[in-house]
């Protein structure tokens, strides 16, 4: 195992042992607290708990993907959750190695290794979460995974079952406890980013970055300065984005979506000590803005597509 594998490991383990949870718990002035209780909406065994020691509650995800190789970042509010997914919780059996295998190598699951996810062979089989009964969800792909893995296809300009989170791309959020609608997130945002979103961006060699969403997008401008406001949507942005294939039509005929108006979202910034290019993007699943890089309703013009491709090495 690589030094640098090894530093991944420890980072991704710090993510999910973060002491600063079990204080917020009962600290109703701890700025996590609203994120950290949240999961007892929805797991019936947490409503009575005074400790989250050894207790069922998903830890904080780290990240998922291969942070050091991802040759692309996607960034996230904060990671959703799924109470029938095999994840990482405080019960006995997720200490140590267990526990960070999970977080730095979270797609390189197995009949062995039956958490995470798995890279089968079988593109269809991919982008899925395992369950609890040990086998992968054959029901459902996970969205937000699989648009993913097509969209940064279509930027390494490979198929799409050619393209692997185990090399080429990364997903992180900004804030790394679970909940849905991203309730708790502008609370914990500036304690979490300080404690963690440096570490991972000197942990990543990734020069391209997709901040993903409307909240996203806000929360990305309160933490730095600078960034102009026709980039990204949301709370300080002008930006626009086409909100359907029909106004993609429109506003190319109009000439108001050329890619000089495309690249108003791609922004150079210093972070992590390296120059990278941050890319605003609407969020996979909804709303159902044009946001697919195949297809006929791709709304990023080649010109566009080449520029991010050049920012790759």
């Amino acid at each position: 195992m690589s030094d640098r594998g090894t530093y991944d490991e420890l980072l991704a383990g710090e993510i999910q042992s973060c002491t600063e949870v079990h204080k917020a718990f009962n600290d109703s002035s701890h700025p996590c607290n609203k994120i950290v209780n949240w999961q007892k909406s929805v797991i019936p065994e947490l409503k009575n708990v005074k400790s989250l020691e050894l207790s069922v509650a998903h830890r904080p995800e780290a990240w998922a993907g291969n942070l050091h190789d991802a040759k692309i970042l996607f960034l996230g509010s904060n990671p959703s959750f799924s109470e029938d997914e095999v994840f990482p919780d405080y019960k006995e059996g997720w200490e140590n190695e267990k526990l960070r295998d999970f977080g730095a190598r979270r797609f390189e699951g197995s009949d062995d290794r039956p958490f995470g996810a798995n890279e089968k062979v079988d593109l269809k089989l991919r982008d899925r979460i395992y369950l609890k009964n040990g086998k992968l969800n054959e029901k459902t792909k996970v969205t937000h995974w699989n648009e993913i893995r097509g969209n940064a296809a279509a930027i390494l300009g490979k198929e799409k079952a050619d393209v692997t989170p185990n090399k080429d791309y990364v997903m992180t959020e900004l804030v790394h406890c679970k909940s849905r609608e991203e309730i708790g997130v502008p609370e914990a945002l500036s304690f979490c980013t300080q404690k963690f979103f440096h570490n991972i961006l000197m942990a990543t060699s990734a020069k391209l970055i997709f901040v993903l969403g409307v909240k996203p997008a806000t929360h990305f401008r309160s933490l730095f300065h600078g960034i102009p406001d026709t980039w990204g949507m949301g709370s300080g942005s002008v930006g626009v984005w086409p909100k359907s294939n029909q106004e993609l039509i429109e506003m190319r005929k109009s000439g108001v979506w050329s890619a000089a108006h495309q690249l108003k979202h791609t922004i150079e910034m210093d972070l992590g000590g390296i120059s990278r290019t941050v890319v605003w993007f609407p969020r996979p699943g909804r709303p159902a803005w044009p946001r697919s890089l195949s297809g006929d309703n791709c709304p990023i013009d080649a010109e566009v597509m080449q520029i991010w491709r050049s920012k790759l090495n």
